[in-house]
């Protein structure tokens, strides 16, 4: 009987009439729905914010934009280049308001770190919450905030992907408080948007992530791009976040840095925890190493900054690539479209670095980048229509404003070159990026960066 019983339980899984529960529900596990890459600030809130000692107790709101759809979240915080340890007395996400600082009122839930409300990030480490049962939607503007009493040097953060307030007082679950916009102006004497130690948020899903990341040419909003395109696409269980960090090198360090490490350590070094560790990536977008070109092409980095061989540059990519197969992550190498436009100076005078010895070393890069790709089964990632088809070498004017970077125009565009099936997504019609310009502080940080005013 027992054995009738068996042929007829497998019969039916067989023809799909009976399911089991356990194998009918997609796996979920943490995937980082919105992360930016730590860089060292060295922001003094005494002298820059204007307050003293004694007023010292602040509330930071952040606010971002989540993109994957789950019903449970978790925070994650860097001290990585902190001096002392930072104390959170408590912190809370909640659903924002219309305008910046606002939250919906009664989404407020606090969180909690190991049980308990307060926790200290120690100097040169980490810190993440518990889960939070927090029900969010792929598009959403969410707000972390989070009080701490003593905090008047802010030695790590970013300073692209969310807008950060400051008000003074505990004001964590405060619908609206009186609160100020964060900035700095370390950057060319220029107000740039400042998030302080809030590193990344990641929701349980189903689905990955997609991470942007290398130097200046990728330091843009395209990642809000990219995930609108997703969203319109109705696929709400893929995340797209920036890690790349401006002015960051493949092999070696910023040399004579008088503004702390905010053009990132190399990138060999802070792959890792802006890459690699990250939960549930899939897919990297890479672009990396023009800057140990250009930088030491600079007239006014002569003898200071080393100049790299194409073997150098290409041995670096390799172990980039090599790390992310470790890791289950597929490495999509971009290729670097032209430049030839893009001039500096230095002191009132021209220190510009684009030659044709730069560009064979970039021209190395380049075929190394598609070479790997294709044997790595990426579909062919094709950027050339973004450069000017008069000028070899040149970017095409409606695409940028400096001759290097992307405006928005040429943001959109690219989004629309990189082809869907290389990031794993399959739709039957693919939406063009038409995300409007929305100038709200953090995308002004990305436009000033690419050189728009």
């Amino acid at each position: 009987m027992r054995k009738i019983i068996k042929t007829f339980v497998c019969l039916l899984l067989l023809l799909g009439l009976l399911s089991v529960p356990s194998l009918a529900k997609s796996k979920k596990n943490w995937v980082v729905s919105w992360g930016t890459a730590p860089t060292e600030i060295n922001y003094d809130f005494s002298e820059d914010f204007g307050i003293s000692a004694f007023g010292a107790n602040l509330t930071f709101r952040i606010r971002l934009v989540n993109n994957l759809d789950g019903e449970q979240v978790r925070l994650r915080f860097s001290n990585l280049f902190g001096k002392s340890p930072i104390q959170i007395c408590k912190c809370a996400i909640a659903l924002s308001g219309e305008d910046g600082s606002s939250i919906i009122k009664g989404s407020s839930v606090v969180a909690s770190f190991g049980g308990k409300q307060s926790a200290s990030i120690p100097a040169g480490g980490s810190l993440t919450t518990d889960p939070i049962d927090f029900s969010v939607k792929a598009g959403q503007s969410v707000s972390v905030s989070f009080y701490t009493p003593y905090f008047l040097e802010l030695d790590t953060g970013s300073i692209i992907g969310a807008e950060t307030y400051v008000s003074v007082g505990p004001n964590v679950t405060a619908t609206n408080q009186v609160a100020l916009p964060l900035f700095t102006n370390h950057l060319a004497n220029e107000e740039i948007q400042v998030i302080p130690l809030l590193c990344g948020m990641d929701v349980m899903s189903d689905g990955y992530a997609i991470v942007i990341t290398g130097d200046s040419t990728l330091t843009n909003t395209a990642f809000t791009i990219f995930n609108d395109v997703l969203r319109r696409a109705g696929i709400n269980n893929k995340s797209v976040l920036c890690t790349a960090v401006s002015g960051n090198r493949l092999l070696t360090e910023w040399e004579d840095m008088d503004v702390g490490s905010i053009f990132g350590d190399r990138f060999l070094k802070r792959m890792d925890r802006d890459l690699i560790q990250l939960p549930g990536v899939k897919y990297a977008l890479i672009r990396v190493g023009g800057n140990d070109i250009n930088h030491a092409a600079l007239v006014s980095r002569q003898g200071i900054t080393p100049k790299p061989t194409a073997k150098q540059l290409t041995d670096g990519l390799a172990k980039v690539e090599k790390a992310c197969k470790a890791k289950g992550i597929t490495p999509i190498f971009l290729p670097y479209t032209g430049y030839a436009a893009y001039e500096r100076t230095k002191d009132g005078k021209r220190d510009c670095f684009w030659s044709m010895d730069t560009q064979v070393l970039v021209d190395a890069i380049n075929k190394w980048s598609n070479a790997r790709n294709k044997a790595n089964g990426v579909p062919k990632i094709d950027l050339s229509s973004l450069d000017d088809p008069a000028r070899k070498y040149f970017l095409n004017p409606a695409y940028t404003t400096d001759g290097a970077h992307l405006n928005w125009l040429g943001q959109q565009k690219f989004v629309d070159l990189i082809p869907l099936s290389a990031v794993g997504i399959n739709v039957k019609k693919r939406p063009i990026a038409n995300l409007s310009p929305r100038y709200s502080l953090w995308d002004k940080v990305g436009l000033f960066l690419q050189g728009e005013s």
